[in-house]
């Protein structure tokens, strides 16, 4: 008797003991939903001591309550010299043992098998629910009167269950029906949210993981919601908006949190938790690169089933076929995607294993690890959002769900009955994840030093998951309904992987200083080119044509300048990014200003566009006329008067002949004109000009192409830190799968492109300047050379500004045989004749021109009459034609001889003055020339030493 009063005290104490443990777990709950732990493990932990998985922390078995921990530290039970009174008490949270007396221990196989569960009143606001087994000489059976059966192997008090029963009108479908949760889930409640038992509240957690965190008040993930989040929830809208009930618990479970830790606070909680960076530096080449976890998986039933260090392949799907990188490395961005077919994964993963991840890190010599919060894209509708602070963040994950959707009466242990039976008549769905993203942020307040302890930090990580759900109702019904589709692939579904390392680099100065700079810029210089313009095209006033070209300047001045900036910007990332070697200033993608560098690059492309466009425009209304200086033969006017003004000669007549060409039928034999095949080849040369570029675009594409597939330095474009030419990009495929792992960014190829592409373009411009155009073929000095034989003189004009090319013969004649064509290629080789040049004794023939006002008056007057039929040219008659034609070859006549004259100064009205450029106008390629705005009839030729009218800007080709 007095043995059984010492029992009843010690039990006391220890009850009261326990309370206050209990209230400091309480106390350190919000603590522990902080997410950071030492890092302990079982291995650590002393030989009578258990691992409390949730705190991280080794709790012993006190021997003097005759405990001692279980093989495999998991729980404490009662030692070799002790007999169990109680197997388990939910405020002590272990059993309860007696000391043996001197009689022999009483042996398990006397007890009942059935447990009965039934409280006692331990305070007044408190009772305490213990689990016990009867000897078996006692009643060994359930009265189901006031007690629940459960599985026969509990029995339990209804007064417990009672604020349970809402638990069995929780509905989600197929989960309900393949997990019975109609039945089950009142009772998993039970265990987890009365007794406080481990296995069973990682079990209520792992379903509540299966609904994809469904908050429904009668679901398990309601409680807890409730207690761990820390927001007032009562029935959850689609907006995220919360009521006011809070659970605060009942005499049987006073109020105890309840463990495992599945949600995040939430709210400003969020962001409080992604500012704070890791008191920890990591490095890129050396021990400390790589970034450590530790993942704890579960079984459906909450079973602890592994703690061990996180391999890259318990995320990446597509391990199964592919092999890389096991860990993940330091500022090392990485993207795997593949296609798996779900049948052939469950094959050979057919149980859903549910983990939690942890940050490892040391912090003060000491090691810690904090919880990895998780976004599930498709669990809550604010997930889908950006804003951080309606976040909710939970802390467990699967990657495929083959529970829901399991068919009741399946038994994932019976290979025969996988093997008899059809896929989609195992399962009604399977959930997948469809996507993961790591996401990392590396703290922008570092130290350039390298010796600094502050440089490269991380912040939590977080990681990203997005769900997806095949319907093996619906391919069933395909099978079925026809017979030539191929079930392998109704299975294959596609899997994303991603590693990403974010830094905010200040690049302000770029966007904030030097874009308005190139801005400003090309402003003040479309101002130039208007008021150059207004110059060369003589105007008096700023009128509508000069407020147009203004602005088509000022888009191409701009477009120029955004040009340079995105070269100059990318070449910046680029270099700062490849000579990273310790600390981390820049990482990729920076999806902001790569945003903004694609605005730009747009809106250069379409002033270009614009530009080009005018381009076009000036060469359709430009006007290029032939001058040609060939005298004829010989011209027998007794023959034109003989035959009459039906009789004329087809050639060209001299330009100092004062007769009008006529057309005729056929010529005259007696007649030796000049021939026009001059200037059609002189014409066809211009037009293959135009065609020409200052680099061949044919040998750039091969060279780029070479540089960057054949000499590899299309890998200078990976995200590797330094230069390497090898290849870095892998890509893998087999029956099953292809995956595809690369490390590519596309602000590093377009850098690495056009470095390349503007490397091989200033050899190209180098090899032409040194070598081609000097002793190969120069397209621009042949050009000027035929019209110099040919004895034709080409002048151009846009409106009253424009070129010309002197190509008067220095011989006179140039309609000749080959004999006297050679004759006079050797007297100029001999210098026994003059110059080839406008001016005497020089060899100048390119002029930019401004023309005055009277030669533009004048040819519109003399080309007006073929202006003035053009419209009606396609209504004539036949019959019209040859009154049409004679007067084209009158009015060409005319203005051959005008512009002759005038180039000879033999026109009073119209002159002109040659001149050179000065340094300004050389630099600025303009003319400045303010008093020719006001002189009608005095133009100027300024001497173009650089073949200006080639220019693409003006008539010609650009690179």
């Amino acid at each position: 008797m007095l043995q059984k009063i010492i029992v009843i005290i010690v039990l006391i104490v220890i009850a009261l003991t326990s309370c206050t443990i209990g209230n400091d777990d309480d106390e350190s709950f919000y603590y522990a939903n902080n997410n950071k732990f030492f890092a302990n493990n079982r291995k650590s932990c002393q030989l009578n001591s258990i691992f409390d998985v949730d705190y991280f922390k080794c709790r012993l078995c006190d021997g003097n309550f005759h405990l001692m921990a279980t093989r495999q530290k998991k729980l404490c039970s009662c030692d070799k010299n002790s007999t169990e009174v109680f197997e388990y008490d939910n405020i002590l949270k272990r059993p309860i043992c007696e000391k043996n007396s001197n009689s022999k221990k009483e042996e398990e196989e006397t007890k009942c098998s059935i447990r009965f569960v039934n409280a006692t009143n331990f305070s007044s606001i408190r009772k305490s629910v213990r689990v016990f087994r009867l000897p078996l000489n006692e009643k060994c059976f359930c009265n189901t009167k006031n007690n629940e059966d459960y599985r026969g192997s509990y029995c339990i008090k209804q007064e417990l269950l009672k604020d349970l029963k809402n638990y069995q009108l929780y509905r989600n479908l197929p989960l309900t029906q393949t997990l019975n949760l109609n039945y089950e889930l009142k009772f998993i409640v039970f265990f987890c949210k009365i007794l406080h038992k481990r296995d069973y509240c990682n079990y209520l957690a792992n379903i509540c993981v299966l609904t994809q965190y469904d908050l429904d008040k009668n679901g398990p993930c309601y409680t807890f919601y409730q207690q761990q989040s820390q927001q007032q929830l009562g029935n959850i809208d689609e907006g995220g908006s919360y009521s006011s009930s809070f659970n605060e618990g009942n005499e049987f479970d006073g109020g105890e949190k309840m463990k495992p830790f599945l949600f995040f606070r939430g709210r400003r909680s969020n962001k409080n938790l992604f500012d704070k960076f890791i008191d920890f530096s990591y490095n890129i080449n050396n021990a400390n690169s790589t970034i450590n976890f530790t993942i704890l998986n579960y079984n459906l039933h909450g079973n602890l089933s592994e703690m061990r260090a996180m391999k890259l392949s318990d995320l990446d799907l597509c391990n199964q076929y592919t092999a890389h990188a096991e860990n993940v490395k330091f500022a090392r961005n990485f993207f795997s995607k593949c296609t798996i077919n779900l049948r052939e994964y469950i094959a050979l993963q057919s149980n859903t294993r549910f983990s939690t991840l942890y940050l490892n890190y040391y912090e003060n010599q000491a090691n810690f690890v904090q919880t990895v919060p998780i976004l599930i894209r498709n669990a809550f509708k604010a997930n889908e959002e950006d804003d951080i602070e309606r976040w909710q963040l939970v802390k467990r994950f699967f990657l495929i769900d083959t529970t829901s959707g399991m068919i009741s009466g399946k038994n994932n242990n019976d290979d025969e009955y996988d093997d008899e039976l059809k896929f989609y008549e195992q399962y009604t769905q399977i959930n997948y994840v469809k996507s993961i993203e790591l996401r990392f942020h590396l703290s922008d307040d570092d130290d350039d030093d390298e010796n600094s302890e502050e440089f490269n930090k991380i912040n939590i990580p977080l990681l990203i998951i997005e769900y997806g759900s095949m319907n093996l109702t619906q391919i069933a019904q395909i099978l079925k309904s026809s017979n030539n589709v191929d079930e392998y692939q109704l299975y294959n579904v596609d899997f994303h992987l991603k590693i990403k390392f974010t830094k905010r680099p200040n690049l302000n100065f770029f966007f904030q200083i030097i874009l308005p700079i190139f801005i400003l810029i090309a402003f003040f210089y479309a101002l130039m080119s208007t008021f150059f313009y207004k110059i060369s095209q003589q105007k008096l006033e700023y009128d509508l044509s000069i407020l147009l070209n203004f602005i088509i300047n000022l888009m191409a001045n701009i477009s120029n300048a955004f040009f340079v900036f995105i070269l100059i910007f990318i070449a910046y990332v680029y270099f700062v990014y490849k000579s990273q070697s310790t600390i981390v200033k820049i990482m990729l993608p920076i999806e902001r200003e790569e945003g903004m560098i694609e605005i730009l690059f747009a809106f250069a492309i379409i002033f270009k566009v614009v530009k080009l466009l005018k381009l076009f425009f000036d060469m359709i209304t430009l006007d290029i006329f032939f001058i040609d200086w060939e005298r004829p033969k010989a011209f027998n006017t007794s023959d034109h008067f003989l035959h009459g003004s039906n009789k004329s000669h087809p050639g060209t007549p001299s330009i100092t002949s004062s007769l009008k060409p006529t057309l005729s039928s056929s010529p005259s034999p007696t007649n030796d004109c000049v021939s026009a095949w001059r200037n059609y080849f002189v014409a066809n040369e211009w037009q293959e000009l135009i065609t020409k570029r200052k680099i061949s675009v044919q040998l750039h594409v091969i060279f780029v192409i070479v540089f960057l597939i054949i000499f590899g330095f299309e890998n200078l474009s990976s995200t590797d830190f330094g230069w390497f030419l090898n290849a870095t990009h892998h890509e893998i495929s087999n029956e099953t799968t292809v995956a595809d792992i690369t490390n590519e960014n596309r602000l590093l190829k377009v850098a690495t492109g056009a470095m390349i592409y503007l490397f091989i373009y200033i050899l190209q411009r180098i090899w032409n300047f040194l070598v081609y155009e000097r002793f190969i073929d120069n397209c621009l000095q042949q050009f000027i050379d035929v019209v110099s034989i040919a004895n034709i003189s080409v002048l151009i004009l846009i409106n009253n500004y424009g070129h010309y090319v002197h190509g008067r013969s220095v011989h006179g004649r140039s309609d000749i045989d080959t004999f006297n064509m050679i004759l006079q290629f050797k007297r100029e080789e001999e210098n026994l004749c003059g110059n080839r040049g406008l001016l005497p004794q020089s060899d100048q023939q390119t002029y930019t021109i401004l023309a005055p006002r009277n030669l533009r008056l004048f040819y519109e007057k003399l080309i007006s009459p073929i202006q003035n039929n053009k419209s009606n040219h396609y209504h004539q008659q036949y019959n019209k034609f040859e009154q049409n034609f004679e007067k084209t070859m009158v009015t060409y006549h005319n203005i051959n001889r005008f512009f002759a004259a005038f180039i000879d100064h033999a026109l009073k009205d119209v002159d002109y003055m040659i001149k050179e450029k000065n340094l300004f106008e050389k630099l600025f390629d303009c003319e400045l020339e303010s008093s020719n705005i006001n002189n009608e009839s005095k133009g100027i030729f300024y001497i173009d030493n650089g073949h200006s009218f080639d220019k693409g800007n003006n008539i010609l080709y650009d690179a």
